[in-house]
């Protein structure tokens, strides 16, 4: 089984981005594109192409989602989901932007907002693979020890 689920393992990075003052960056799923993920909400992110390490696959994807350029990367958490196949999650944190950031969205998303720590527990997730489950479990801890309260 071990094998099995390890040739179909999916490795992802997803981009907790901050603002200045203390707001995180997240998008909503265009509708009518998966049935689970239509609508819901997620941080920004993707699967790692060959070569890429994960803060390489998250600064791409934000790049690709949004045209913006992101700065100072930092490990929030990594964790495992196991549904179909098994799903490895990064998510990584950006401390700025290159540049003032001019939010582009890509036709994955309908809308982005700039949201506070409590709006963003609140938030109706992107459940697929496990995503909301990185947000709501380590976001505190990540706040916590970035003295962002």
């Amino acid at each position: 089984m071990t094998e099995d689920i390890e040739a179909t393992k999916i490795v992802v990075a997803k981009a907790l981005i901050r603002d200045d003052e203390g707001r995180f960056l997240v998008l909503r799923e265009s509708e009518g594109r998966d049935k689970h993920t239509s609508g819901k909400w997620e941080i920004p992110g993707g699967r790692l192409k060959v070569g890429e390490d994960r803060y390489e696959a998250a600064r791409r994807e934000v790049k690709e989602e949004l045209n913006i350029d992101v700065k100072d990367p930092q490990d929030v958490v990594r964790i495992e989901v196991e549904s179909d196949h098994l799903v490895s999650c990064y998510i990584v944190a950006f401390g700025g932007f290159q540049g003032e950031p001019e939010i582009r969205l890509d036709e994955k998303h309908s809308e982005h907002r700039w949201v506070t720590a409590d709006e963003f527990m609140e938030l109706d997730w992107h459940s697929d693979a496990g995503y909301d489950i990185v947000p709501m479990k380590h976001l505190d801890d990540y706040l916590d020890r970035n003295n962002v309260y």
